[in-house]
């Protein structure tokens, strides 16, 4: 009987205490909990402040590629002046490499006065280029602005005068590219038998021997005389080469912006 009484009691209290254990709640973590505490909330905003900085400082840094004159240089620093006349400073570390035949090529080896090519990561915030490559081209184009001062039909050639009095033989090959500047500013095809003498001309080509360029593009201007001042040096060349005491009508004109 007593055992009876005993199995009924257990009976009666183990399903409460099953029931109790199954319905006890627990907490899982969340994966979008928000921080609760000053600590947590100072710890992501300083992971946002880094991230952001980050941001900002690759938007500042882009490729880029220079051709310029070494004017001075030290142990990791260059300064150099670009096609621009403008000096840029140009930072070499370890990773910096020297494309040239002799392996131990380095800084200290870099001539003043001489033309090389740089590429590296140019930061337009503090206007330095950090230099991956560093090498010297086999040939630079060059820039001449000036005015025409005579043409050569037969050898397709053009006498330029710059402002400094210096004249150049610019060829002008099947593969130059001739534009004109028509009277609204836009650029029109042209051909070498559009140019003429006292004409402003812009030239882009390369060196081929002294004091020639063969053209890779010739842009001249209808309605932009060159300055007045170079008109004066296609004056002085024409009375020499005419004997003349002729002289050339310089024309002032307004350029509306």
């Amino acid at each position: 009987m007593k055992k009876i009484i005993f199995t009924l009691i257990l009976l009666l209290i183990l399903p409460n205490t099953v029931i109790a254990q199954e319905t006890t709640p627990t907490t899982a973590p969340s994966g979008n909990q928000i921080p609760e505490n000053d600590k947590e909330i100072e710890q992501v905003q300083r992971i946002k402040d880094i991230v952001a900085s980050k941001v900002a400082e690759l938007n500042l840094v882009e490729k880029k590629g220079i051709i310029g004159t070494v004017k001075e240089s030290s142990n990791t620093k260059l300064t150099v002046e670009d096609t621009n006349g403008e000096n840029i400073d140009i930072d070499v570390d370890e990773l910096t490499k020297f494309d040239f035949e002799d392996d131990d090529f380095g800084i200290s080896d870099l001539e003043s006065d001489v033309v090389y090519s740089f590429v590296g990561l140019y930061n337009r915030d503090t206007d330095r280029l950090l230099a991956r490559f560093i090498s010297q081209p086999d040939s630079i184009p060059v820039h001449l602005d000036g005015a025409i001062s005579d043409i050569n039909e037969d050898d397709f050639q053009i006498e330029v005068i710059s402002l400094d009095g210096k004249k150049t033989l610019v060829d002008i090959e099947k593969s130059t590219n001739t534009m004109i500047v028509n009277d609204g500013g836009e650029l029109e095809e042209s051909g070498f038998s559009e140019l003429s003498n006292n004409q402003r001309v812009i030239v882009i080509g390369f060196e081929t021997d002294d004091n020639t360029i063969s053209a890779t593009r010739v842009i001249h201007f209808v309605n932009i005389p060159p300055s007045a001042e170079l008109l004066s040096k296609l004056e002085d060349e024409t009375n020499v080469a005419t004997g003349s005491g002729n002289k050339l009508e310089i024309i002032e004109t307004e350029i509306q912006e």
